[in-house]
């Protein structure tokens, strides 16, 4: 799926009764990228609305980019989600990467100043406990990697792992909505092996 994202503020509004200010809230805003000709914006917006249907039924985690709400009105359609400020976990592993060469970096990664074999623990089962959920609940995501992994401020140690883009995931169990189970990619070993699949493999590729 073709999509477009970008951090947005949103201005809550003051509860009833009092007098604060109005607090913004930042989100990411998902949408169809502008330049596409019909055919492919139609369906670049279906994926995205199915998207937000899937994230809605899942329930909240962690370790799962939250689904805020989402705009139909008008064009553009906007999926909105957690804001993530550190970015993907890909982008954030090329900077440690880059910490470790350049004593004075432009930018250093949410990791700066940790220990390595900590960090990466972390991470793993941070990431292994987002997918675990997807699984107790029976989706699988199909397209788990470090692109997809969103890096946000934690309390503790400063940054948490939440996994995102769920365009490409599917529920295994009773039939949900108007569609039916959709299994995953045959790439994925265990389907290879025995023909059969479960949420196990992609859990694993984690």
């Amino acid at each position: 799926m073709l999509v477009a994202c970008w951090p947005l503020a949103l201005h809550r509004p003051p509860r009833e009764g009092t007098e604060a200010a109005a607090a913004a809230v930042f989100v990411a805003a998902k949408s169809v990228p502008r330049g596409l000709d019909l055919s492919q914006s139609i369906v670049a917006t279906k994926d995205l609305l199915r998207e937000a249907a899937t994230m809605g039924v899942v329930s909240p985690h962690p370790n799962l980019v939250s689904l805020i709400g989402v705009v139909t009105r008008g064009q553009p359609k906007l999926l909105l989600t957690s804001y993530c400020e550190h970015g993907d976990l890909l982008s954030q592993l090329k900077l440690r990467a880059a910490d470790a060469v350049t004593p004075t970096p432009p930018a250093h990664s949410a990791f700066f100043g940790q220990h390595r074999d900590i960090v990466d623990m972390r991470i793993a089962a941070e990431v292994c406990a987002g997918m675990a959920h997807l699984a107790a609940h029976r989706f699988v995501h199909r397209d788990l990697s470090a692109r997809n992994v969103l890096v946000a401020a934690g309390p503790v140690r400063g940054f948490v792992c939440k996994i995102a883009d769920f365009g490409l995931m599917r529920f295994t169990g009773a039939q949900m909505g108007a569609s039916t189970a959709d299994p995953p990619s045959p790439k994925i070993v265990g389907v290879i092996i025995s023909s059969f699949f479960t949420c196990s493999p992609d859990t694993g590729s984690a």
